[in-house]
């Protein structure tokens, strides 16, 4: 299975990184069919030659299925997608139970109808909703059906460099519009809208969330208890989460294999006590699948709970319907297969790929390393065994959460040591409180066990995050240093397993390359120069990066957060004013002239050269009057700037013409000088 995987997960990540590649492997696949059928017509003699290249055509024709399959997918190729058409107005069902905010509440809704030249017809799509509280007579709920009129607008990027691209998740998960609803822009139609199976995980789930806030008396310790029980995170306190993350065990508050794993352990220990026979055997397996399932879509089915459904369903199939133990290996690419073929673009899903190279590095390294040391006391063994999962998960998790999180918990060890019995004990106590809250004494009692036994957690994970040297960060590694370490970790697993020596060769020479990428990249930041424009809506602030200085106007320090990822990415190390005579910087050759609503135009006998003109904060300025005084490449308009505005500016460059950009609506301007 796994020979099939990975050609497939090939064929995906080629079509979501290169999509131009899609009709090169078209062609391929047919070239590899056509010689397929003209193999059975060849002399026998022949066909022994060629026997050797069925393998690399297999190969070939799988990489082109994952990057049809992978094409396939987009909403957007659809005849009824809703953008193939231009809606007056539109018919959604809200799918999922709204988000509240501060003043809003989001959520995501399926397009059932739109109205097109007065005619109702049937469209398909998903779009995400925000509605204002004051706007609804009553809140939004989960199968809602509401009619809208407002037109929608597509999920833009900010641009901004380093930053989360929002746009580029939203479009895997086929949301590509929004729509923002004031008052008496949206009615509601029809509730409940949704199916019995839907209606009941929602009651279900609405029950659990009942019960936890009912018995548990502390508001802090009940957002923990819903996101260990079914993975509600919506009540969590911010610090928690930060606490959570800092130390590495944000995946105890996050359902995830584990969760699962401990509900399969439990529940064979269960079903060992029915009677032996092959009926019974069907039985086991029946219930085990079934309650599996039923949690993970009680859970939200996310990417690392739909792996340890679909891997713990492979292993109830083959101990009990089998009768055979299954490989896990086999397991664990069967069920990244068929999650992959459902949806593949969750090959790039962050939760997806933590959760496989943890259940990976698991399986490969723990029982290796629990073999290097045979610990005298049993209670000895049992922490040893821990502290080898923990390290073999990390060690395979690790480049990743560089890669995306660029923080590094150093004292994660210690955390999984103590946080995990806890939230096992914790879990299976909210199990009890469950069946026992028809009682209210003892159901009480629990919930006060469990609120004093969540505190407890919280305080031992936040005293780890005060411990000094807790978390490393501002650590930056690009997608080839990712890929380097992973060939390094699989090297070095091929050499120990395999006794393979010659492979050390390997692994230096692949340390050497990642020694070689890094002084290459660190020589790219010490020489590199940019102008970045950001794109932080109603502010102007722009950096000139030279070298590892950034030269910084900002009138603002409210997108502080997205400023400085963006001068992590460059890895600045320095902060300094950009300077200016009157409203003009100049910087290594590159000159930058600032219109605001303070400028004043004025008359010039010879134009004044340029190289961009930046408007800013809505100037009362015609494009007619700044090419009377000034000579550039370009006018950039900043996200201060009315869109309104914006967009007379642009009909008039359009009209000259003059080459122009708008930072609000096509996102942040970065320039090499």
């Amino acid at each position: 299975m796994l020979r099939l995987l990975v050609p497939y997960c090939i064929g995906i990540a080629v079509h979501l990184l290169l999509p131009g590649m899609l009709w090169c492997f078209f062609f391929i696949a047919l070239l590899v069919i056509c010689g397929f059928v003209v193999f059975r017509f060849i002399p026998l003699r022949w066909r022994f030659v060629g026997y050797g290249f069925w393998g690399y055509g297999l190969i070939l024709v799988l990489m082109s299925v994952g990057c049809w399959m992978s094409y396939g997918e987009d909403i957007r190729l659809k005849p009824q997608y809703y953008g193939h058409f231009q809606a007056t107005a539109y018919i959604l069902d809200i799918a999922e139970p709204p988000i509240e905010r501060k003043h809003v509440f989001r959520a995501i809704a399926n397009i059932k109808s739109i109205l097109v030249n007065n005619n109702w017809i049937p469209a398909t799509g998903k779009v995400m909703v925000f509605c204002r509280k004051d706007s609804l007579p009553n809140q939004l709920n989960h199968g809602d059906r509401i009619i809208i009129t407002k037109s929608l607008q597509p999920i833009a990027a900010s641009g901004n460099p380093g930053n989360f691209d929002y746009q580029a998740y939203a479009a895997r998960q086929q949301l590509f519009h929004q729509v923002f609803l004031q008052r008496n822009e949206l009615r509601i139609l029809k509730s409940n809208t949704h199916s019995r199976l839907d209606y009941w995980l929602m009651r279900t789930r609405a029950k659990c969330l009942q019960i936890m806030k009912t018995y548990i008396p502390d508001p802090l310790a009940v957002g923990v208890a819903e996101a260990l029980l079914i993975g509600y995170r919506f009540e969590l306190d911010d610090q928690i989460i930060q606490t959570y993350t800092n130390t590495g065990v944000i995946h105890i508050i996050a359902i995830s294999g584990l969760h699962l794993g401990l509900l399969y352990i439990s529940l064979v220990g269960l079903l060992k006590y029915l009677p032996n026979g092959r009926c019974f055997d069907w039985a086991r397996a029946c219930m085990l699948i079934g309650l599996l399932w039923l949690f993970s879509l009680l859970t939200g089915a996310s990417a690392s709970v739909l792996r340890s459904a679909v891997m713990f369903t492979c292993m109830a199939v083959g101990q009990y319907v089998l009768r055979r133990p299954a490989n896990i290996y086999n397991t664990l690419a069967g069920s990244a297969m068929l999650l992959l073929w459902y949806r593949p673009s969750l090959l790039l899903d962050v939760g997806f790929q933590l959760s496989y190279l943890a259940v990976i590095g698991i399986v490969v390294g723990s029982k290796k390393l629990v073999g290097v040391w045979i610990p005298p006391y049993k209670w000895m063994m049992i922490i040893w065994q821990m502290l080898a999962v923990t390290l073999s998960a990390q060690v395979f998790t690790t480049p990743i959460c560089l890669y995306y999180f660029h923080q590094f918990p150093n004292y994660f060890l210690l955390a999984n040591l103590l946080a995990v019995p806890i939230s096992t004990v914790i879990l299976y106590a909210e199990i009890v409180l469950l069946f026992c809250s028809s009682w209210g004494v003892v159901a009480s009692f629990i919930g006060k066990v469990i609120g004093w036994a969540i505190a407890c957690m919280n305080a031992i994970i936040a005293w780890i995050s005060d411990l000094p040297g807790a978390l490393w960060i501002g650590i930056h590694v690009s997608a080839v240093q990712t890929a380097l370490s992973y060939l390094v970790i699989v090297l070095i697993v091929a050499v120990l397993l395999l006794q393979w020596r010659r492979g050390w060769w390997l692994v230096g020479l692949t340390v050497w390359g990642m020694v070689c990428r890094h002084v290459w990249e660190q020589y790219q930041f010490n020489h590199q120069r940019k102008l970045i424009i950001y794109n932080l809506k109603g502010t102007a602030a722009l950096d000139c990066i030279v070298g590892r200085t950034a030269y910084y106007w900002q009138d603002t320090t409210n997108h502080k957060r997205e400023v400085m990822a963006s001068r992590d990415y460059f890895r600045v190390e320095k902060l300094l004013a950009l300077g200016r005579v009157g409203n003009i910087a100049c910087m290594k050759g590159m000159r930058i002239a600032w219109i605001d609503h303070d400028f004043k135009p004025f008359q010039v006998k010879k134009k004044l050269q340029v190289d961009y003109i930046v408007l800013t904060g809505n100037p009362r300025i015609s494009i007619q009057e700044i090419i009377s005084i000034y000579t550039c490449k370009m006018i950039i308009f900043d996200a201060s700037n009315n869109l309104r505005h914006v967009q007379g500016w642009k009909n008039d460059c359009n009209k000259l013409p003059l080459r122009c950009i708008s930072v609000l609506s096509e996102g942040a301007l970065v320039v090499n000088f």
